[in-house]
């Protein structure tokens, strides 16, 4: 083990993180040693060693970064002067009160690059609104059902809709289990907390909002939109995609030869990768729309930032576009739950349509939907595009003289 002698702070633990040969750091004024989590080294724990009658103790004051390095040694001084060296300090946690867990909780949520940017926000929000507010002054070991109920659960249900609420649990049970998994928190914190445990009632998922008389008058208007607005709002409704999925979208992923769409597991919410097939109707569309982007300027994504263009467009601003468009009336996720609406009107598989928006499978399913493969996916989206296309959907958009 790599032991660095130095003064031990804040900065200090942080300047020796990357360096993985370094397995602990030793305070050069006082005995206290910080040690690296093998696992995460953004963390750690403070020990305070004592030598008494010959034999050596190691003493757990803390874990970083809830105790901070500064605090670490008052704390060592002020146990060697109350004679409190026990061994009931090292089953202290790392966390007091459940305000330094969300904390701890947002910051790895913000380094996390496989979660999406929607997800790091719709939970960042769930913390910052309702469980700080709420939950941030309550310490960890004295947490319960009944007091979850009391301050959480009741003044939340009072107000918001129970999927919400459910949200919110979520969020604060992910932040509990991910604590717990680094060892952070106890067994005594991670009691089942579902929205089961508080209430008979389900939550009531909202219907879309778009309508066919909404969507004819949407495609009539399509033609006095920018291309780049064209195309997006057809992906989305063609394809049933997600936002995010859709706006990150790069033309590397299209192949027009296999006539596939295939979206990398990093773009996805289910975080695996994901082939569309693409129609006749989608190909003429992205084709018109990728010969645009050309005169204007080379980029390797669809939607581009309009100062870097090698940036895609964030997916607030892509949802923003369409609410535009529908005047606020309904919104991007509206285009996916029509399109999900009219594959059941249309006669489509149950399980090709859940394979089409990319949800999240059971094994069971998974095994089944092997056997339908690309062609039932295929024709199902053939069935949706020829039906769009009577709707009036077709490029209607003239390519302006090449700028010289």
């Amino acid at each position: 083990m790599t032991t660095v002698r130095l003064n031990l702070s804040n900065n200090a633990i942080e300047v020796n993180q990357l360096d993985t040969a370094v397995n602990q750091l030793r305070d050069n004024r006082h005995s206290v040693y910080y040690r690296y989590n093998k696992h995460h080294r953004e963390l750690g724990t403070f020990y305070g060693v004592t030598h008494q009658q010959g034999k050596t103790k190691w003493i757990k004051l803390g874990c970083y970064p809830a105790l901070s390095a500064k605090n670490s040694l008052i704390k060592m001084q002020k146990l060697l002067q109350e004679g409190a060296l026990k061994e009931t300090v090292t089953d202290q946690l790392e966390f007091i009160t459940v305000k330094e867990l969300l904390t701890w909780y947002q910051a790895r949520l913000r380094s996390n690059k496989s979660i999406s940017q929607h997800t790091k926000q719709n939970q960042s929000s769930c913390i910052k609104r309702h469980l700080l507010p709420l939950m941030g002054e309550i310490e960890i070991n004295t947490l319960s059902l009944s007091l979850v109920d009391e301050k959480l659960f009741q003044p939340l249900q009072s107000k918001l809709s129970l999927s919400t609420v459910d949200n919110v649990l979520s969020v604060f049970n992910a932040a509990r289990k991910r604590a717990r998994q680094v060892e952070l928190i106890n067994d005594s914190a991670m009691f089942k907390c579902t929205l089961a445990e508080f209430t008979n009632q389900r939550p009531r998922y909202k219907a879309t909002r778009l309508t066919k008389k909404a969507l004819l008058s949407a495609i009539r208007a399509l033609p006095k939109q920018t291309l780049e607005h064209q195309i997006l709002f057809v992906l989305l409704l063609m394809h049933g995609t997600r936002i995010g999925e859709t706006v990150n979208a790069k033309w590397e992923t299209f192949d027009f030869k296999e006539k596939l769409w295939r979206i990398p597991a990093e773009d996805t919410k289910t975080k695996k990768a994901h082939s569309i097939p693409l129609t006749k109707q989608a190909i003429i569309w992205l084709r018109l729309y990728r010969k645009y982007q050309l005169r204007q300027g080379k980029s390797a994504y669809l939607f581009h930032q309009k100062n870097n263009r090698s940036k895609a467009k964030s997916p607030n601003h892509a949802s923003t576009v369409i609410s535009t468009m529908a005047n606020k009336q309904w919104s991007a996720h509206d285009l996916r739950k029509f399109a999900r609406s009219c594959w059941m009107d249309l006669g489509i598989d149950y399980m090709v349509a859940e394979f089409l928006l990319n949800h999240t499978l059971k094994k069971l399913d998974q095994t089944y939907i092997q056997t339908l493969a690309l062609p039932n996916c295929r024709a199902a989206l053939d069935k949706w595009c020829n039906w769009l296309e009577q709707q009036g959907l077709t490029p209607r958009y003239k390519l302006d003289s090449p700028k010289r």
